[in-house]
């Protein structure tokens, strides 16, 4: 019998351990790849959110009274729209990751068979993951008080990485952010990574 519980409890141990693998690895592949983080740099060749679509040309014209040139307003209200759906995307992505790992964690509370310290593991996870959401949704609301237009954080452990709407930043906006993350969470500098998104 006692073998049993001690089987079921490594398995249980390693679901947990496996799901958390999978939670952090789905974070780092939605949230930016090797080639569109801006670590170190406050500006990047290349902009997370660019996309190419077909029969785009350098100047789109519009059809009707001779060809004549969208004005700017036209492009950046394009570029507002990608961002806007990154966002979106990336919101829906981060809540469907969450409740996939809250309903393993229920699952290994409810499983009678679990002991004590495989329960208050989960637990706890399930406290952090609150304890995230809260301080996450705080520190994008401060953000976007600076005068961001949109803005997704995510934290983790020491680490905290920001997606920020915006063509560059400038040093000032950087320390603010910094500023807003290392007074409401644990973070500290070296662990901030901002990447701004057109």
């Amino acid at each position: 019998m006692n073998a049993i519980l001690g089987k079921r409890q490594i398995v249980i141990a390693a679901l947990v351990v496996a799901l958390g693998l999978a939670v952090y690895l789905n974070w780092q592949f939605s949230v930016a790849g090797d080639d569109l983080t801006a670590t170190g740099a406050l500006t990047s060749s290349k902009q997370y959110g660019d996309a190419a679509f077909v029969n785009t040309s350098g100047d789109a014209t519009v059809s009707g009274s001779g060809s004549e040139s969208l004005p700017s307003d036209a492009s950046t209200t394009q570029t507002n729209a990608q961002a806007s759906q990154y966002f979106v995307e990336a919101r829906l992505n981060r809540e469907r990751t969450r409740d996939e790992a809250l309903d393993t964690i229920k699952d290994v509370l409810n499983n009678v068979d679990a002991d004590a310290a495989t329960q208050t593991q989960a637990m706890a996870q399930s406290a952090q993951i609150a304890s995230n959401i809260e301080t996450e949704g705080k520190i994008e609301n401060l953000i976007k008080a600076k005068g961001f237009a949109d803005c997704m954080v995510y934290l983790d452990g020491e680490k905290a990485t920001v997606v920020v709407q915006s063509p560059e930043l400038v040093a000032s906006e950087v320390m603010q952010i910094k500023d807003i993350i290392t007074a409401n969470s644990e973070v500290k500098g070296d662990g901030i990574n901002i990447v701004p998104v057109q």
